[in-house]
């Protein structure tokens, strides 16, 4: 594409000079102005201003044509882990090096001439290269500091802080490349300076250390607990890499704690000791007298951490004091007995924490179920029907009626075909969540002790 429009431009100044148009000057530029010192460019335009653009985008492309060789070498170098993102970025960085950072073109000859301008643009090679030089020279001296600080903080534990900074560093090394490439390409003395690292091992310093950092249990790990009480330690996870076989803690990760049914108990960022805890009240796992929780990375805003972390973690494990309670089941809807998905998943979720079901325990669980939202809605797909369950589950001692404790489950449903099946759905699939049985039984354990002692 360049070639042609440069055949083409040629096309037009010669057309122009058999017309008798074109100045003489803008054929042989050369003449005033050697190419061993500078580098010269028309523009032709109706427009003075798009004709001194057109001559600095020709001294553009010419520079750009003598750094094809340059830019091949160091793009050969960038085979590494992302090396597709780096030298796409390094090309950009040259593109907008030689299209609209070049300074110092001057206009010593225009002309117009039957309503066009023709406008000659001139670069002084010396100049030029002297200022970039100066570039050159401040830009050294920036990411050598750079480099140094990414250094610092990986061997401190700002794994983030370093990624940030190598981001930053990647940006400001591309644009050292490119500004060298191009005075190294029209200065017979290449810039002497060389960095003494390269992306490639900086790059692959950080990635060996993403790969090494590993999450694990500090405290708090094989305690036991009454069913749906807090344990009496927190558990503390702890994050480190390895460096030099040491273990290096992290700052400023964040880490999810999950319960065995997979809710979610909190998050938690590392401290400057690569620690975070979290209270934990016992929920029954695989097993009702067993618990665990487990611990991984919750955000990660870079996709080498998604890419090297997303299969770390680390498991506690508990052991739970399961009272031997028996429960009577009532499910209702708008005061009547309900039959549903519902109620089966409910009584399964609390077999599995134990709990038996009877016709004659002292305590019931009442769970009232109500539609809490319905919604019609139209669109691309047609007519969709929307609804929101909610059941308020209530732990009921049958003889006082005395509520001892309650907790609220939720579910959603949908459908095309009408509102009462999208009601239908939404109650069968309240979701029945085994962390909130727990706590409520839990919650309510000092008054369900006395009553069956009975």
């Amino acid at each position: 594409m360049r070639k042609l429009l440069m055949s083409l431009m040629s096309v037009l100044l010669l057309s122009s000079v058999v017309m008798g148009q074109l100045p003489s000057w803008a054929m042989n530029p050369q003449d005033m102005y050697p190419t061993n010192r500078y580098i010269t460019g028309v523009g032709v335009s109706e427009d003075l201003a798009a004709a001194k653009k057109q001559a600095k985008a020709e001294i553009a492309s010419q520079i750009q044509t003598t750094i094809k060789s340059e830019i091949t070498d160091i793009e050969q170098e960038m085979q590494f882990e992302g090396s597709t993102t780096a030298k796409s970025e390094f090309t950009q960085k040259i593109q907008e090096i030689t299209e609209v950072s070049i300074s110092g073109v001057m206009y010593p000859k225009s002309e117009e001439n039957n309503g066009k301008f023709y406008i000659l643009g001139v670069l002084d090679k010396q100049q030029y290269l002297q200022d970039i030089r100066a570039q050159l020279n401040t830009k050294y001296s920036a990411i050598t500091d750079l480099n140094s600080s990414i250094q610092e903080q990986l061997s401190e534990g700002g794994v983030l802080t370093a990624l940030d900074n190598y981001q930053d560093l990647t940006d400001q090394l591309n644009e050292f490349l490119g500004l060298r490439s191009i005075y190294n390409s029209l200065n017979p003395a290449p810039y002497s300076q060389e960095m003494p690292f390269s992306l490639n091992s900086v790059w692959t310093n950080i990635i060996s250390l993403i790969r090494s950092i590993q999450i694990s249990p500090v405290s708090g790990d094989n305690q036991t607990a009454n069913v749906g009480q807090q344990l009496s330690e927190p558990m503390v996870a702890q994050v480190t890499y390895s460096k030099d076989s040491s273990a290096v803690p992290i700052n400023g990760l964040m880490l999810k704690f999950e319960n065995s049914d997979g809710s979610t108990i909190d998050k938690r960022e590392t401290n400057s000791e690569g620690k975070a805890l979290v209270r934990v009240s016992a929920v029954a796992g695989s097993s009702p007298t067993r618990g665990t929780v487990e611990v991984t990375f919750a955000s990660m805003p870079f996709a080498s951490l998604r890419k090297n972390l997303r299969t770390k973690s680390a498991t506690f494990h508990y052991s739970i004091i399961q009272p031997s309670y028996s429960f009577q089941l009532q499910v209702t809807r708008d005061g009547s007995a309900l039959d549903s998905q519902f109620n089966r998943n409910l009584q399964q979720g609390l077999s599995s924490l134990g709990y038996t079901i009877t016709g004659d325990a002292p305590v019931s669980v009442v769970a009232e179920v109500n539609i809490t939202n319905s919604r019609q809605m139209s669109g691309f797909a047609g007519t969709q029907y929307m609804a929101e369950a909610q059941a308020n589950v209530k732990l009921v001692e049958n003889r006082s009626r005395d509520i001892l404790g309650q907790t609220k489950l939720t579910g959603r449903g949908m459908d095309a075909g009408s509102m009462e099946n999208a009601e239908n759905m939404a109650i069968d699939r309240i979701e029945v969540s085994k962390s909130k049985l727990s706590q409520l039984i839990g919650d309510a354990s000092a008054k369900l002790q006395p009553i069956y002692k009975k």
